[in-house]
């Protein structure tokens, strides 16, 4: 365990925690996000991406909103970039700190950055290099570290060889970044020493955790623990990665470990009981009553009836087929039929 003496926060919410969201603010009202998030102590706040505003149009306005930005002395405001062009519009924009991205697998490249893993690299070394020439700082974020929607878990040593090929250009900081919300502290604590031990001298070091499955500030004190004095959270914002609803047909992933049960439980028609079975209802199976009781879940299951012996969920009997050409009988809930 190596001792922090201080924990940086870096606050996205008027990035990565509006970039997917159904409502669009206007310029306006992420103008007070942002004041308001310096009012209660922030003072690094990353607050917009130079992306096309076809892939992200909740991001269109970003030249806007970083002309409303009133200068502070302690105040640093940061944006996300995934290309030159990127870079050219950040600058001509005034801003001091960009922050370029570089992902774990190459579908999840070809799907946010449309490139492979290796025109990644290439594109943040140029991105490295022109924030230098620029005297502003260039940060790198590795996306998806620890799992990827489409290609599963990504293994310890793709990240490090990714990393040897990346650092070639040392970022002013890195950030190791977990994307969809699937870390564990046993993971953070392994992957966060590879990149500790490859940061060149003088790197600062930040952590990017979402907390899909409540782990977030447990991971969050993992990476503290191992000397990584930065964490990225969004206040009051979902913080979702803006292509992870088009997930392939088979999720997750089949290769994946049991990490992802907790996913499989909730994302696929998984059988379980009726979590209201004092109510009433004697529905076995999600999905043979659409009401909430019945919908799934992911604690153990327990039987509808009292009288009825618990039994494994994987034991549980599929009900018969119906016969063809049986006329179907429209079923309701136990709990509202009279």
């Amino acid at each position: 365990m190596t001792e922090v003496a201080h924990v940086r926060i870096v606050e996205v919410a008027p990035r990565d925690g509006l970039q997917n969201e159904a409502v669009r603010l206007t310029v306006d009202q992420k103008h007070q996000l942002v004041e308001h998030a310096v009012a209660y102590g922030a003072r690094n706040i990353e607050v917009t991406s130079f992306v096309h505003p076809k892939a992200v149009p909740a991001m269109a306005d970003a030249e806007e909103l970083v002309a409303l930005l009133e200068s502070e002395p302690d105040v640093t405001f940061s944006a996300l970039v995934l290309n030159e062009r990127g870079l050219d519009r950040a600058l001509a924009a005034g801003i001091t700190e960009v922050n370029a991205v570089l992902h774990c697998t190459d579908t999840f490249s070809q799907r946010n950055q449309g490139t492979d893993i290796d025109g990644g690299i290439g594109i943040w070394h140029r991105i490295a290099q022109s924030a230098r020439a620029a005297g502003i700082r260039a940060n790198l974020t590795l996306a998806v570290t620890f799992g990827c929607p489409f290609e599963g878990e990504v293994a310890e040593e793709r990240v490090r060889r990714i990393l040897e090929r990346a650092l070639e250009e040392a970022p002013a900081e890195l950030s190791l970044a977990d994307t969809i919300g699937v870390a564990v502290p046993r993971d953070v604590r392994r992957r966060f020493g590879i990149a500790a031990e490859l940061a060149p001298a003088g790197t600062e070091l930040r952590a990017h955790f979402h907390n899909t499955r409540n782990a977030g500030v447990a991971n969050s004190l993992a990476a503290v623990e191992e000397g990584w004095p930065s964490s990225t959270p969004a206040s009051a914002a979902s913080g979702d990665a803006r292509l992870l609803r088009r997930r392939p047909a088979t999720w997750p992933p089949r290769t994946s470990p049991m990490r992802w049960s907790a996913a499989a439980s909730v994302m696929t028609s998984t059988p379980t009981v009726c979590r209201s079975r004092a109510s009433g209802c004697r529905s076995s199976w999600a999905g043979s009553c659409r009401r909430w009781c019945c919908r799934p879940v992911v604690s153990p299951p327990a039987p509808c009836r009292p009288d009825d012996p618990p039994t494994d969920r994987t034991d549980r009997p599929r009900p018969a087929p119906r016969a063809l050409g049986r006329p179907l009988k429209e079923k309701t809930c136990p709990r509202t039929s009279p």
